[in-house]
């Protein structure tokens, strides 16, 4: 093996321009291929955080405004387009109350917007999830919002002329802006400077032991359409949509909506500009790879010919095919150091280390793929050929 790895290196430092050219090449392919990806699976994982944290506790129906929700790229959090009356929430919430819903069946009122709180950015997240009337108030946060408020767990202050704690940090969303997620009450003092709850809300939150019962009754009551996927057709006369979470709510609906939202949201990162941009690299890649292999097959016909007439044509066929993964190994290497460059400077919210090894488990997949298409298969065209053939360039 020792021979193999010597004849290997020797073959490319008398090569070495060409085998310069084929690294940096698929070097600058894969880096961009990276790049886009890495963009791609935060996206995707930063969507997935955000609704996960959205429904957490068994949340299983997501009413939303008609034009529903987006994703914003710079705070990395779900948003709605428009927003739902406050009367929406109550008339649901007196239904469980005087049994017009299933016993067991909760409701809750969020909102989410971006404001300043000491002339800093924030985004204030209210819910009714946490007390309006329990003293002082609990609000949670992530580390970001801490340092800018200066406080650490535990300890009391005040906010917006209310008495609150900071009684739990904010965990599994990774958004680099100050979050802070307050009682609905005080979110609304926060973001609009008015005693009592907000006119208007982002979604309502239902937590459903019967969810067929309560999706149909919040329908036929309240004119707001079902639908079990994140691309919902509306119809101009509904006031909302509510997103039945769980699969199989539908006789051939067997993908949840967590998973459809995720490889939307991955979809539509890839459809874009820079997914067309990482696909023409990807491609030029490929040429690259097998047009140089190609070439370098055909330059060394004589010396295939030589190998294969004396009978050791399986060592030539190690030889090159060692040569080839120790370029595309060190392209590889090149390329991923390329991509989180680039990352760094363009997309530095992708830098998550679940992100990276998403994002290197995705790209590795084509380290073999390149071997087969830029070694295996034309070097093993030209061994099946005769040695005289090889010799004759013929």
């Amino acid at each position: 093996m020792n021979v193999i790895l010597k004849l290997s290196y020797t073959n490319m430092a008398r090569h070495k321009d060409r085998a310069a050219f084929t690294i940096i090449g698929l070097a600058l392919a894969l880096g961009v291929l990276f790049f886009v990806y890495n963009i791609a699976a935060a996206y995707q994982g930063n969507v997935s955080n955000t609704f996960n944290y959205i429904t957490r506790n068994g949340i299983n129906l997501w009413i939303t405004p008609i034009h529903s929700f987006y994703y914003d790229a710079r705070t990395q959090l779900i948003f709605v387009n428009g927003s739902l009356p406050y009367n929406d929430y109550l008339q649901i919430y007196k239904a469980t109350l005087n049994g017009s819903l299933p016993t067991g069946t909760t409701v809750f009122a969020e909102i989410i917007n971006k404001t300043q709180i000491n002339n800093q950015p924030f985004v204030v997240w209210g819910t009714t999830r946490l007390s309006n009337s329990s003293s002082p108030l609990q609000v949670y946060m992530n580390q970001q919002a801490a340092s800018a408020l200066g406080v650490t767990i535990g300890q009391q202050f005040t906010l917006a002329g209310q008495r609150v704690v900071f009684a739990q940090d904010i965990t599994g969303l990774p958004t680099t802006q100050n979050l802070i997620v307050v009682p609905l009450n005080l979110a609304n003092l926060l973001l609009n400077h008015q005693a009592g709850p907000p006119l208007e809300i982002s979604w309502i939150l239902v937590r459903a032991p019967l969810l067929k019962l309560v999706a149909n009754w919040v329908s036929n009551n309240m004119n707001f359409i079902e639908s079990t996927s994140p691309l919902a057709a509306l119809t101009p006369m509904a006031r909302g949509i509510e997103f039945i979470l769980p699969a199989g709510f539908y006789r051939f609906q067997v993908v949840s909506f967590s998973s459809q939202l995720s490889a939307i949201s991955l979809s539509r990162v890839v459809s874009t500009t820079y997914g067309l941009l990482a696909n023409i690299c990807l491609g030029l890649g490929f040429v690259l790879v097998v047009s140089t292999a190609i070439l370098n097959m055909e330059e060394r016909r004589r010396e295939l010919g030589i190998w294969s007439a004396i009978g050791i044509a399986e060592d030539a066929f190690l030889v090159f095919l060692v040569e080839t993964v120790l370029v595309y190994a060190v392209a590889l290497t090149i390329g991923f150091i390329v991509g989180i460059t680039l990352s760094a400077f363009f997309a530095p919210w992708t830098l998550q280390p679940n992100t990276l090894v998403a994002t290197f488990l995705v790209i590795t997949p084509y380290f073999p793929i390149l071997i087969i298409a830029g070694s295996l298969i034309p070097l093993q065209m030209l061994l099946n050929k005769k040695p005289l053939d090889l010799l004759l360039k013929r």
